[in-house]
């Protein structure tokens, strides 16, 4: 389950197993992983969105449908997105790699091959 922003912060300062904290990719620098929670505030004072956690998943024996999933996650304080696809590949993302048009990519090798494809369909050299 991916947790973005404060919500990822915060989980991951009451966290015990001591999760991962990431930083999505922007037009200044590339995404990171093991940022230290102080980072991760750091960088959520200029855009939270670019913040984000991948916590163990709410095992089903603990909801029957979407409903009570989206419940108990609102009751544990937790911002919730479904696992996207590559925007280039359609790949399963796990670490995703952003643009700055939003589209999520499972590696840099597929958002440069999704920005080569445009440069080549906007009339640029590939």
């Amino acid at each position: 389950m991916i947790i973005t922003g404060q919500a990822a912060i915060d989980y991951a300062k009451r966290d015990r197993v001591h999760l991962t904290l990431y930083k999505y990719a922007d037009p200044i620098e590339e995404a990171r992983a093991g940022l230290t929670v102080e980072e991760a505030e750091e960088v959520a004072r200029e855009d939270a969105s670019l913040v984000w956690i991948s916590a163990p998943t709410i095992p089903e024996e603990l909801y029957e449908d979407d409903q009570d999933l989206e419940d108990l996650a609102d009751f544990m304080g937790l911002t919730v997105e479904e696992a996207e696809d590559c925007s280039w590949c359609g790949g399963r993302v796990d670490s995703a790699v952003k643009n700055r048009r939003g589209e999520v990519f499972c590696a840099k090798a597929c958002r440069r091959a999704s920005n080569r494809a445009l440069k080549r369909f906007l009339g640029g050299k590939p």
